[in-house]
């Protein structure tokens, strides 16, 4: 259940690496993992965020059972890197840029929700030196497979879930674009509190998006919650919780949640 490494030089910060080159670099993990080199250029030159995979799991949602297959396709790839260059990359910039990696330099562990290709975990591995960094992510997958060579080289570790994390004084939980695919997000975000406990949150959520693994309803205490309404009943769980939003970024991605002392 654990992918453990020692922490190592990684050279230069993966947020500054040109797109050409790391994409070479991550597609050339995923074929020493066992897989086709231009099979996996191929497809991510003719995906499509809205194509087959997209219209294969909203079938399944109007058929009332969600096909998590989706996220073990070898062209999900292509949807976890292009979640990578819109979105997570530019988090974890304002993350350093804006001094929040200065703010939050004394927590112990770092926690990756739903690491994807493991891009987002080396970056919080540079931006947080000094903690240890985790990233949940699950066996049988590409992403999962390049994110385990990542970790070899960025020091960081991959786990199952939040239960393998062990116990620390403090943590900060990054998720970027996670809570979503979760049809019960309140359920899960409790989950993660009362297991970790963290002292900080970095979230960045798009309940109202469309997207593969994202839900057009959710569900809390057994009711439905149309995906408009969701992200007010999540902030107001994160309040509920103790904790405060003290930074926003662009457009309110990601929000800093901090934990209230006393």
């Amino acid at each position: 259940d654990l992918y453990t490494s020692e922490r190592s030089n990684a050279g230069t910060s993966i947020v500054a690496r040109s797109k050409k080159t790391l994409f070479a670099d991550i597609v050339n993990r995923a074929a020493d993992a066992g897989y086709d080199e231009a099979d996996l250029r191929s497809m991510v030159k003719s995906f499509s965020p809205t194509g087959p995979l997209f219209d294969r799991w909203y079938k399944s949602i109007e058929k009332g059972n969600p096909d998590y297959g989706v996220y073990s396709e070898p062209i999900y790839f292509a949807e976890a890197y292009g979640c990578w260059l819109e979105y997570s990359r530019g988090y974890i910039q304002a993350i350093s840029k804006t001094g929040i990696a200065d703010e939050l330099s004394d927590v112990d562990v770092v926690v990756d929700l739903g690491c994807g290709l493991g891009l987002t975990t080396a970056g919080l591995a540079q931006a947080f030196p000094n903690a240890q960094v985790y990233g949940t992510n699950i066996e049988g997958s590409i992403q999962y497979d390049v994110a385990c060579s990542l970790a070899k080289d960025y020091g960081f570790k991959i786990v199952q879930d939040v239960s393998k994390i062990p116990k620390s004084k403090k943590i900060l939980v990054f998720a970027s674009e996670y809570f979503e695919h979760w049809q019960n997000p309140i359920e899960h975000l409790s989950e993660v509190m009362q297991t970790l406990d963290p002292d900080a949150f970095i979230i960045a959520n798009t309940f109202t998006g469309d997207g593969i693994g994202h839900f057009p309803t959710y569900i809390d205490s057994n009711k439905a919650i149309d995906r408009e309404s969701i992200g007010r009943v999540f902030g107001q769980r994160m309040r509920d919780g103790g904790y405060e939003a003290t930074w926003k970024g662009w457009n309110n991605k990601p929000k800093l949640w901090k934990k209230h002392e006393g």
